[in-house]
This record gives C-alpha cells, structure tokens and sequence, in this order.
C-alpha cells in the first residue's frame, strides 16, 4: 500500500516547474532571434535606401 509524502509531491513540481521553465527560456530565445533579424533586415533595407538617395546626387 502505498502513501502520499508532500516531500515527492514538492519535488515532483519542482521539476515540472524547472521543464516549463526551460521551455519558456527556449521559445523566448527563439523569438527574440527572429524579431532580432527582422528588425536588421529593416535597417540593411534603410541603410541601402539611404545609399541609393546619396547616389543620386
């Protein structure tokens, strides 16, 4: 038979806890590199509208 310990219990969310943790730490790395690249690509596309326009003259 067996017993319910709070100390298991404690634990086990603990770990369940630190695994959701984690996965929220890679999903936030993931979307910060992609909002990252999409916010370069917007400046390269400036930086070469700006060229063109000194170019011209």
């Amino acid at each position: 038979m067996s017993t319910f310990n709070i100390g298991d219990a404690i634990y086990q969310l603990v770990f369940l806890a630190l695994l959701v943790f984690v996965i929220y730490f890679i999903v936030a790395f993931f979307r910060s590199n992609k909002k990252r690249k999409t916010q370069l690509d917007r400046i390269e596309q400036k930086i070469q509208d700006v060229e063109e326009r000194l170019n011209k003259h």
